[in-house]
Protein backbone atom coordinates (compact mmCIF):
# COMPACT_ATOMS: atom_id res chain seq x y z
CA UNK A 1 0.00 0.00 0.00
CA UNK A 2 1.16 3.11 -1.48
CA UNK A 3 2.05 5.57 1.69
CA UNK A 4 -0.62 7.91 0.14
CA UNK A 5 -3.99 8.23 -1.65
CA UNK A 6 -3.71 8.73 -5.31
CA UNK A 7 -6.42 11.04 -7.64
CA UNK A 8 -7.46 7.40 -9.02
CA UNK A 9 -7.17 4.86 -5.95
CA UNK A 10 -11.37 3.31 -5.72
CA UNK A 11 -10.68 0.86 -2.28
CA UNK A 12 -7.94 0.85 0.56
CA UNK A 13 -8.80 -2.38 3.11
CA UNK A 14 -7.34 -4.23 5.98
CA UNK A 15 -7.14 -7.99 5.42
CA UNK A 16 -7.90 -9.95 9.17
CA UNK A 17 -8.47 -12.91 10.50
CA UNK A 18 -12.24 -12.88 11.08
CA UNK A 19 -11.09 -14.88 14.63
CA UNK A 20 -8.47 -12.71 16.07
CA UNK A 21 -8.58 -9.69 14.28
CA UNK A 22 -5.10 -9.74 13.23
CA UNK A 23 -3.42 -8.53 10.38
CA UNK A 24 -3.13 -11.28 7.46
CA UNK A 25 0.62 -10.86 6.57
CA UNK A 26 0.63 -12.91 3.44
CA UNK A 27 -2.85 -12.05 1.74
CA UNK A 28 -3.20 -11.20 -1.72
CA UNK A 29 -5.71 -10.01 -4.18
CA UNK A 30 -6.36 -9.53 -7.67
CA UNK A 31 -8.97 -8.26 -9.79
CA UNK A 32 -12.53 -9.67 -12.20
CA UNK A 33 -14.40 -7.60 -14.61
CA UNK A 34 -17.30 -8.03 -16.88
CA UNK A 35 -19.71 -10.54 -15.32
CA UNK A 36 -20.12 -13.47 -17.81
CA UNK A 37 -23.14 -15.36 -17.27
CA UNK A 38 -24.24 -17.20 -14.09
CA UNK A 39 -22.38 -20.29 -14.41
CA UNK A 40 -19.11 -18.66 -15.25
CA UNK A 41 -19.36 -15.26 -13.01
CA UNK A 42 -16.48 -12.48 -13.52
CA UNK A 43 -13.26 -12.63 -15.77
CA UNK A 44 -10.30 -12.99 -13.34
CA UNK A 45 -7.51 -10.66 -14.30
CA UNK A 46 -4.56 -12.45 -12.72
CA UNK A 47 -1.90 -10.00 -14.40
CA UNK A 48 -3.75 -7.58 -11.78
CA UNK A 49 -2.22 -10.27 -8.69
CA UNK A 50 -0.78 -7.53 -5.56
CA UNK A 51 0.58 -9.37 -2.55
CA UNK A 52 -0.73 -7.20 0.66
CA UNK A 53 2.27 -5.39 2.53
CA UNK A 54 0.98 -6.06 6.04
CA UNK A 55 -2.60 -7.02 5.79
CA UNK A 56 -3.11 -3.62 3.57
CA UNK A 57 -4.75 -3.45 -0.08
CA UNK A 58 -5.30 -0.51 -2.11
CA UNK A 59 -6.35 -0.42 -5.68
CA UNK A 60 -5.55 0.41 -8.41
CA UNK A 61 -2.01 0.28 -7.71
CA UNK A 62 0.64 2.63 -9.41
CA UNK A 63 -1.32 5.20 -10.32
CA UNK A 64 -3.43 3.03 -12.56
CA UNK A 65 -6.79 3.86 -12.68
CA UNK A 66 -8.62 0.57 -12.49
CA UNK A 67 -11.32 -0.06 -14.38
CA UNK A 68 -15.19 0.99 -14.59
CA UNK A 69 -16.77 -1.41 -12.43
CA UNK A 70 -14.60 -4.22 -10.93
CA UNK A 71 -15.11 -6.96 -8.01
CA UNK A 72 -12.06 -7.43 -5.52
CA UNK A 73 -10.72 -10.92 -5.02
CA UNK A 74 -8.55 -11.65 -1.79
CA UNK A 75 -6.91 -14.95 -0.97
CA UNK A 76 -4.42 -16.19 1.55
CA UNK A 77 -3.21 -20.03 1.93
CA UNK A 78 -5.58 -21.85 4.88
CA UNK A 79 -8.21 -19.10 4.63
CA UNK A 80 -11.68 -18.81 2.30
CA UNK A 81 -11.31 -16.56 -0.67
CA UNK A 82 -13.88 -13.37 -0.13
CA UNK A 83 -15.15 -11.36 -3.12
CA UNK A 84 -16.18 -7.99 -2.51
CA UNK A 85 -19.33 -6.02 -4.40
CA UNK A 86 -18.62 -4.81 -7.60
CA UNK A 87 -17.22 -1.21 -7.31
CA UNK A 88 -17.87 1.09 -9.85
CA UNK A 89 -16.60 4.48 -10.69
CA UNK A 90 -18.63 7.38 -10.69
CA UNK A 91 -18.98 8.30 -13.91
CA UNK A 92 -19.23 4.40 -15.40
CA UNK A 93 -22.03 3.94 -18.20
CA UNK A 94 -23.40 0.77 -16.35
CA UNK A 95 -23.59 0.43 -12.60
CA UNK A 96 -24.88 -3.06 -11.28
CA UNK A 97 -27.55 -2.48 -8.70
CA UNK A 98 -25.42 -4.14 -5.96
CA UNK A 99 -22.56 -2.24 -6.89
CA UNK A 100 -20.81 0.52 -4.63
CA UNK A 101 -20.34 3.60 -6.56
CA UNK A 102 -17.03 5.63 -5.93
CA UNK A 103 -15.68 8.73 -6.91
CA UNK A 104 -11.42 8.10 -7.73
CA UNK A 105 -8.96 9.50 -5.26
CA UNK A 106 -11.86 9.22 -2.35
CA UNK A 107 -12.01 5.88 -1.58
CA UNK A 108 -14.00 3.36 0.34
CA UNK A 109 -12.90 1.99 2.86
CA UNK A 110 -13.07 -1.71 3.93
CA UNK A 111 -12.15 -4.32 6.66
CA UNK A 112 -12.19 -7.77 5.21
CA UNK A 113 -12.60 -10.45 7.42
CA UNK A 114 -11.16 -13.63 6.24
CA UNK A 115 -12.71 -17.38 7.72
CA UNK A 116 -10.50 -20.64 8.30
CA UNK A 117 -10.88 -22.72 5.07
CA UNK A 118 -12.61 -25.53 6.60
CA UNK A 119 -11.82 -27.68 3.10
CA UNK A 120 -14.24 -29.67 1.44
CA UNK A 121 -14.30 -33.69 1.57
CA UNK A 122 -16.37 -36.32 0.49
CA UNK A 123 -16.53 -39.64 -1.54
CA UNK A 124 -16.65 -40.78 -4.99
CA UNK A 125 -18.53 -43.63 -5.74
CA UNK A 126 -18.36 -45.84 -9.26
CA UNK A 127 -21.41 -46.42 -11.29
CA UNK A 128 -21.90 -49.78 -9.97
CA UNK A 129 -21.63 -47.46 -6.58
CA UNK A 130 -18.13 -49.38 -5.42
CA UNK A 131 -15.46 -46.34 -3.84
CA UNK A 132 -13.29 -45.20 -6.82
CA UNK A 133 -10.20 -45.68 -5.98
CA UNK A 134 -7.49 -42.97 -7.68
CA UNK A 135 -10.66 -40.88 -9.05
CA UNK A 136 -9.06 -37.46 -9.80
CA UNK A 137 -10.99 -34.72 -8.70
CA UNK A 138 -10.58 -30.66 -8.66
CA UNK A 139 -12.55 -27.63 -8.87
CA UNK A 140 -12.66 -25.44 -11.78
CA UNK A 141 -13.84 -22.26 -12.34
CA UNK A 142 -13.48 -19.14 -15.24
CA UNK A 143 -10.30 -18.40 -16.31
CA UNK A 144 -8.51 -21.54 -13.83
CA UNK A 145 -9.87 -24.21 -15.58
CA UNK A 146 -9.56 -28.01 -15.75
CA UNK A 147 -8.52 -30.00 -18.57
CA UNK A 148 -10.28 -33.43 -19.35
CA UNK A 149 -8.37 -35.34 -22.21
CA UNK A 150 -8.38 -38.84 -23.11
CA UNK A 151 -10.25 -39.21 -19.72
CA UNK A 152 -7.67 -37.88 -17.84
CA UNK A 153 -7.88 -34.12 -15.75
CA UNK A 154 -5.33 -31.74 -15.87
CA UNK A 155 -4.77 -28.37 -14.29
CA UNK A 156 -1.65 -27.64 -15.77
CA UNK A 157 -0.59 -23.78 -16.16
CA UNK A 158 -0.26 -23.89 -20.26
CA UNK A 159 1.69 -19.99 -20.17
CA UNK A 160 3.71 -17.69 -18.02
CA UNK A 161 4.40 -14.42 -17.87
CA UNK A 162 7.68 -13.41 -19.27
CA UNK A 163 8.73 -11.13 -16.71
CA UNK A 164 8.38 -13.29 -13.87
CA UNK A 165 5.09 -11.58 -12.86
CA UNK A 166 2.90 -13.53 -10.60
CA UNK A 167 -0.36 -15.25 -11.94
CA UNK A 168 -3.42 -17.13 -10.39
CA UNK A 169 -2.34 -21.05 -9.48
CA UNK A 170 -3.47 -23.56 -11.15
CA UNK A 171 -6.64 -24.83 -10.30
CA UNK A 172 -6.83 -27.38 -7.08
CA UNK A 173 -6.43 -31.26 -8.33
CA UNK A 174 -6.29 -34.27 -5.64
CA UNK A 175 -6.72 -37.72 -6.10
CA UNK A 176 -9.42 -40.31 -3.58
CA UNK A 177 -7.70 -42.60 -1.82
CA UNK A 178 -8.74 -46.31 -1.35
CA UNK A 179 -11.74 -45.74 0.17
CA UNK A 180 -13.07 -43.40 -2.70
CA UNK A 181 -12.27 -40.05 0.09
CA UNK A 182 -11.16 -36.71 -1.30
CA UNK A 183 -10.20 -33.67 0.40
CA UNK A 184 -9.76 -30.04 -1.61
CA UNK A 185 -9.26 -26.44 -0.33
CA UNK A 186 -12.78 -24.82 -0.53
CA UNK A 187 -13.73 -22.03 -2.83
CA UNK A 188 -16.43 -19.56 -3.79
CA UNK A 189 -19.61 -20.21 -6.81
CA UNK A 190 -19.48 -19.77 -9.32
CA UNK A 191 -17.13 -22.89 -9.89
CA UNK A 192 -17.53 -26.88 -10.38
CA UNK A 193 -16.65 -29.78 -8.98
CA UNK A 194 -15.40 -32.25 -11.92
CA UNK A 195 -13.83 -35.96 -11.02
CA UNK A 196 -12.48 -38.19 -13.72
CA UNK A 197 -12.11 -42.17 -13.10
CA UNK A 198 -11.46 -45.02 -15.24
CA UNK A 199 -15.22 -45.94 -14.98
CA UNK A 200 -16.25 -42.77 -15.51
CA UNK A 201 -16.99 -39.19 -15.15
CA UNK A 202 -19.12 -36.35 -13.26
CA UNK A 203 -19.73 -32.81 -12.69
CA UNK A 204 -21.60 -30.51 -9.79
CA UNK A 205 -22.00 -27.01 -9.19
CA UNK A 206 -19.91 -26.20 -5.78
CA UNK A 207 -23.13 -24.10 -4.62
CA UNK A 208 -24.80 -27.85 -4.94
CA UNK A 209 -22.57 -29.55 -3.62
CA UNK A 210 -22.68 -30.34 0.60
CA UNK A 211 -19.53 -31.74 2.66
CA UNK A 212 -19.55 -34.91 3.21
CA UNK A 213 -22.18 -36.35 -0.05
CA UNK A 214 -20.94 -38.82 -2.35
CA UNK A 215 -20.55 -37.90 -6.02
CA UNK A 216 -21.63 -41.06 -8.21
CA UNK A 217 -20.15 -41.30 -11.66
CA UNK A 218 -21.64 -41.74 -15.17
CA UNK A 219 -20.50 -44.56 -16.85
CA UNK A 220 -18.49 -43.02 -20.14
CA UNK A 221 -19.46 -42.85 -23.90
CA UNK A 222 -18.51 -43.00 -27.09
CA UNK A 223 -18.53 -41.67 -29.92
CA UNK A 224 -18.84 -43.45 -33.70
CA UNK A 225 -19.00 -40.64 -35.94
CA UNK A 226 -18.48 -39.61 -39.93
CA UNK A 227 -17.71 -37.01 -41.78
CA UNK A 228 -20.42 -36.44 -45.16
CA UNK A 229 -19.91 -33.06 -46.70
CA UNK A 230 -21.52 -34.76 -49.92
CA UNK A 231 -19.42 -32.66 -53.08
CA UNK A 232 -15.88 -32.11 -50.91
CA UNK A 233 -13.85 -34.82 -49.71
CA UNK A 234 -14.09 -36.41 -46.48
CA UNK A 235 -11.09 -38.19 -45.22
CA UNK A 236 -8.15 -36.34 -43.58
CA UNK A 237 -10.18 -33.51 -42.03
CA UNK A 238 -8.78 -32.06 -39.09
CA UNK A 239 -11.28 -31.60 -36.21
CA UNK A 240 -11.40 -30.53 -32.87
CA UNK A 241 -13.71 -31.73 -30.07
CA UNK A 242 -14.52 -29.53 -27.25
CA UNK A 243 -17.00 -30.78 -23.96
CA UNK A 244 -18.85 -27.91 -22.84
CA UNK A 245 -21.14 -27.99 -19.88
CA UNK A 246 -22.84 -25.65 -17.55
CA UNK A 247 -22.16 -27.28 -14.29
CA UNK A 248 -18.54 -27.11 -14.53
CA UNK A 249 -17.86 -23.83 -16.18
CA UNK A 250 -15.19 -24.36 -18.57
CA UNK A 251 -14.24 -27.45 -18.54
CA UNK A 252 -12.58 -28.83 -21.67
CA UNK A 253 -12.65 -32.09 -23.41
CA UNK A 254 -10.16 -31.24 -26.09
CA UNK A 255 -8.37 -33.53 -28.67
CA UNK A 256 -6.10 -31.21 -31.24
CA UNK A 257 -5.59 -32.69 -34.86
CA UNK A 258 -8.31 -35.33 -34.59
CA UNK A 259 -8.11 -36.99 -37.88
CA UNK A 260 -11.12 -38.72 -40.36
CA UNK A 261 -10.03 -41.73 -41.81
CA UNK A 262 -10.24 -42.35 -45.73
CA UNK A 263 -13.75 -42.96 -45.05
CA UNK A 264 -14.97 -39.90 -43.07
CA UNK A 265 -15.12 -42.17 -39.99
CA UNK A 266 -13.48 -41.15 -36.46
CA UNK A 267 -14.09 -42.68 -33.29
CA UNK A 268 -13.62 -41.17 -29.71
CA UNK A 269 -13.49 -43.01 -26.24
CA UNK A 270 -13.68 -41.60 -22.85
CA UNK A 271 -16.87 -39.22 -23.59
CA UNK A 272 -18.07 -37.27 -21.03
CA UNK A 273 -22.10 -37.57 -20.82
CA UNK A 274 -23.18 -33.90 -21.86
CA UNK A 275 -22.58 -31.84 -25.32
CA UNK A 276 -19.54 -32.79 -27.14
CA UNK A 277 -19.16 -29.70 -29.73
CA UNK A 278 -17.29 -30.39 -32.82
CA UNK A 279 -15.65 -27.79 -35.30
CA UNK A 280 -12.94 -28.13 -38.33
CA UNK A 281 -9.54 -26.78 -38.93
CA UNK A 282 -10.24 -23.30 -40.90
CA UNK A 283 -7.02 -23.09 -42.08
CA UNK A 284 -3.82 -25.72 -41.84
CA UNK A 285 -1.55 -21.85 -41.58
CA UNK A 286 -2.56 -22.55 -37.89
CA UNK A 287 -3.71 -24.98 -35.29
CA UNK A 288 -5.66 -21.94 -33.43
CA UNK A 289 -8.10 -21.22 -36.03
CA UNK A 290 -10.86 -23.74 -35.21
CA UNK A 291 -14.50 -22.46 -35.18
CA UNK A 292 -16.57 -22.87 -38.06
CA UNK A 293 -18.51 -25.11 -38.23
CA UNK A 294 -19.47 -25.39 -35.55
CA UNK A 295 -21.68 -28.60 -34.63
CA UNK A 296 -22.78 -29.78 -31.14
CA UNK A 297 -24.08 -33.30 -30.56
CA UNK A 298 -25.60 -34.83 -27.45
CA UNK A 299 -23.77 -37.95 -25.85
CA UNK A 300 -26.08 -40.10 -23.95
CA UNK A 301 -24.20 -43.10 -21.92
CA UNK A 302 -27.20 -44.68 -21.95
CA UNK A 303 -27.14 -44.98 -25.48
CA UNK A 304 -23.40 -45.36 -25.69
CA UNK A 305 -22.02 -45.54 -28.45
CA UNK A 306 -23.47 -42.06 -29.99
CA UNK A 307 -23.40 -42.69 -34.27
CA UNK A 308 -24.19 -39.05 -35.29
CA UNK A 309 -23.42 -37.97 -38.90
CA UNK A 310 -21.18 -34.30 -39.17
CA UNK A 311 -22.89 -32.62 -42.02
CA UNK A 312 -26.14 -34.15 -41.98
CA UNK A 313 -28.36 -31.77 -43.59
CA UNK A 314 -32.17 -31.28 -42.95
CA UNK A 315 -34.74 -29.03 -44.30
CA UNK A 316 -35.59 -25.24 -42.98
CA UNK A 317 -39.20 -23.75 -43.24
CA UNK A 318 -40.81 -20.48 -41.69
CA UNK A 319 -42.85 -18.37 -42.52
CA UNK A 320 -42.91 -14.32 -42.77
CA UNK A 321 -46.19 -11.94 -42.00
CA UNK A 322 -49.38 -13.50 -43.95
CA UNK A 323 -51.11 -10.90 -46.03
CA UNK A 324 -48.29 -8.88 -47.23
CA UNK A 325 -46.81 -8.12 -50.84
CA UNK A 326 -44.10 -10.77 -51.31
CA UNK A 327 -43.11 -9.80 -54.57
CA UNK A 328 -39.42 -9.61 -55.09
CA UNK A 329 -38.84 -10.65 -51.70
CA UNK A 330 -36.24 -12.65 -51.00
CA UNK A 331 -34.77 -14.87 -47.34
CA UNK A 332 -31.39 -16.22 -47.74
CA UNK A 333 -29.04 -17.71 -44.72
CA UNK A 334 -25.42 -17.73 -43.73
CA UNK A 335 -23.51 -19.01 -40.73
CA UNK A 336 -23.52 -17.00 -37.53
CA UNK A 337 -20.15 -15.19 -37.30
CA UNK A 338 -17.87 -12.09 -36.44
CA UNK A 339 -17.59 -9.89 -39.32
CA UNK A 340 -13.49 -9.15 -39.02
CA UNK A 341 -12.82 -12.37 -37.55
CA UNK A 342 -9.98 -14.23 -39.65
CA UNK A 343 -11.12 -17.44 -39.13
CA UNK A 344 -14.85 -16.60 -39.77
CA UNK A 345 -13.46 -14.85 -42.80
CA UNK A 346 -11.33 -17.56 -43.93
CA UNK A 347 -14.39 -19.91 -43.88
CA UNK A 348 -17.24 -18.20 -45.62
CA UNK A 349 -14.64 -17.82 -48.57
CA UNK A 350 -13.59 -21.32 -48.55
CA UNK A 351 -15.27 -24.43 -49.99
CA UNK A 352 -16.32 -25.70 -46.77
CA UNK A 353 -18.42 -22.43 -46.44
CA UNK A 354 -19.86 -22.20 -49.46
CA UNK A 355 -21.81 -25.29 -48.08
CA UNK A 356 -23.11 -23.51 -44.89
CA UNK A 357 -24.72 -20.39 -46.95
CA UNK A 358 -27.93 -20.11 -49.21
CA UNK A 359 -28.45 -17.91 -52.27
CA UNK A 360 -31.36 -16.16 -52.31
CA UNK A 361 -34.42 -17.86 -52.43
CA UNK A 362 -38.07 -16.31 -53.41
CA UNK A 363 -40.73 -15.94 -50.81
CA UNK A 364 -44.25 -18.08 -51.50
CA UNK A 365 -47.25 -15.64 -52.19
CA UNK A 366 -48.35 -16.67 -48.51
CA UNK A 367 -45.18 -15.34 -47.03
CA UNK A 368 -43.71 -19.11 -46.52
CA UNK A 369 -40.16 -20.41 -47.49
CA UNK A 370 -38.29 -23.57 -47.36
CA UNK A 371 -34.06 -24.37 -47.46
CA UNK A 372 -33.25 -28.08 -48.50
CA UNK A 373 -29.29 -29.36 -47.38
CA UNK A 374 -29.50 -27.41 -44.30
CA UNK A 375 -26.67 -28.34 -42.11
CA UNK A 376 -26.20 -28.35 -38.28
CA UNK A 377 -24.75 -24.59 -37.39
CA UNK A 378 -26.19 -21.20 -35.37
CA UNK A 379 -27.25 -18.99 -38.66
CA UNK A 380 -28.28 -16.28 -39.63
CA UNK A 381 -31.39 -15.67 -41.86
CA UNK A 382 -31.71 -12.21 -43.81
CA UNK A 383 -34.82 -10.89 -45.67
CA UNK A 384 -34.27 -8.79 -48.43
CA UNK A 385 -35.91 -6.32 -51.49
CA UNK A 386 -34.01 -6.78 -54.75
CA UNK A 387 -34.34 -4.16 -56.76
CA UNK A 388 -33.18 -3.68 -60.30
CA UNK A 389 -29.90 -1.95 -58.95
CA UNK A 390 -30.22 -2.19 -55.26
CA UNK A 391 -31.10 -4.65 -52.57
CA UNK A 392 -32.78 -3.60 -49.05
CA UNK A 393 -32.73 -5.50 -45.95
CA UNK A 394 -35.84 -6.06 -44.75
CA UNK A 395 -35.84 -7.94 -41.90
CA UNK A 396 -33.71 -11.49 -40.47
CA UNK A 397 -33.85 -13.93 -37.65
CA UNK A 398 -31.20 -16.43 -35.60
CA UNK A 399 -32.35 -19.87 -35.98
CA UNK A 400 -29.91 -23.33 -35.48
CA UNK A 401 -30.40 -26.81 -36.73
CA UNK A 402 -29.81 -29.54 -34.30
CA UNK A 403 -27.63 -32.25 -34.95
CA UNK A 404 -29.72 -35.63 -35.20
CA UNK A 405 -28.25 -39.15 -34.02
CA UNK A 406 -28.22 -41.61 -37.12
CA UNK A 407 -31.20 -43.52 -35.59
CA UNK A 408 -33.76 -40.14 -35.82
CA UNK A 409 -35.34 -39.27 -38.70
CA UNK A 410 -34.54 -36.18 -40.15
CA UNK A 411 -37.70 -34.00 -40.86
CA UNK A 412 -37.99 -30.52 -41.30
CA UNK A 413 -37.03 -28.14 -39.09
CA UNK A 414 -39.91 -25.14 -38.60
CA UNK A 415 -38.03 -21.63 -37.08
CA UNK A 416 -41.36 -20.04 -36.95
CA UNK A 417 -42.00 -16.52 -37.91
CA UNK A 418 -39.47 -14.03 -39.07
CA UNK A 419 -39.67 -10.15 -38.26
CA UNK A 420 -40.02 -7.74 -41.25
CA UNK A 421 -40.81 -4.32 -42.01
CA UNK A 422 -41.67 -1.81 -44.73
CA UNK A 423 -43.83 -4.82 -46.13
CA UNK A 424 -47.19 -3.04 -48.03
CA UNK A 425 -50.39 -5.49 -47.83
CA UNK A 426 -50.92 -8.09 -50.76
CA UNK A 427 -53.65 -7.11 -53.11
CA UNK A 428 -56.86 -9.58 -51.84
CA UNK A 429 -57.55 -12.10 -54.94
CA UNK A 430 -60.72 -13.89 -55.71
CA UNK A 431 -59.56 -16.32 -57.41
CA UNK A 432 -58.25 -19.00 -54.81
CA UNK A 433 -56.47 -21.15 -57.76
CA UNK A 434 -54.87 -18.53 -58.97
CA UNK A 435 -53.01 -17.31 -55.66
CA UNK A 436 -52.08 -21.12 -55.21
CA UNK A 437 -50.48 -20.82 -58.48
CA UNK A 438 -48.10 -18.33 -57.49
CA UNK A 439 -45.98 -20.36 -55.09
Amino acid sequence: MSSAIDQHTLVVAEIVDAETGEPIEDARFFVGVGWLEASKGYSWQDHTITKCTAGKLQWPRDGRQGYDVQCIRIESPGYKPFVTVPIARNHAERIPDTATVVTPGQPVKLTIKLQLDLGIVGRVLTPDGEPARSAQVGITQDCRSITLKEGQLSNTTFWQYDNGQDIWDPPPLVQTDDEGRFALPDDLPPAGIVVAHASGFVTKPLAEYKAGDDLKLHPWGRIEGKLDWGVLPNAGVRLCVQYLNEAAPLIRYQKEYLTTDASGAFVIDKVPPGYSSFSHQVSEASHNWYGHPYQSVLVEAERAPTRFTLGRSTSIVGHLPAGLDYANITVRYAVNGHDGSTAYELFMKSKVGKLYRSPPVPVAVDGSFQFDGVRPEHYQLTVERRGRRTTTRLGGKNFSVRTLPDDEEAKPQDIGEVFVRDIPKAAVSSNPAAVRNQR
